[in-house]
C-alpha cells in the first residue's frame, strides 16, 4: 500500500489516530507467524507530524499485533 488514500476508490484505506486521523502512507503489511487461529502482523507506514505542522519530516508508525481468527 504505497499510499493511504485510494483515488480509485475515493476511499482512505488506512487511518492513524497520531494526534488526529491521516492517512498512512508508504505502508508495509509482514505476516510474521501464523498458528492454527492467529496471526502476528507487524504493520509499518509513515504519517505527518502533526504536532509540528507538517514542518518536519514523517513519523514512522510500527505496529505488532496477534489477530485471532473468528473472534
Amino acid at each position: 500500500m504505497p499510499t493511504g488514500y485510494d483515488e480509485t476508490r475515493k476511499d482512505h484505506v488506512t487511518n492513524f489516530y497520531y494526534g488526529t486521523h491521516e492517512d498512512c502512507d508508504q505502508n508495509r503489511v509482514e505476516i510474521l507467524q501464523m498458528e492454527e487461529d492467529r496471526f502476528l502482523i507487524r504493520m509499518e507506514g509513515q504519517i505527518a507530524d502533526v504536532n509540528w505542522g507538517n514542518s518536519k519530516p514523517p513519523t514512522r508508525v510500527s505496529v505488532q499485533a496477534w489477530f485471532v481468527e473468528g473472534s
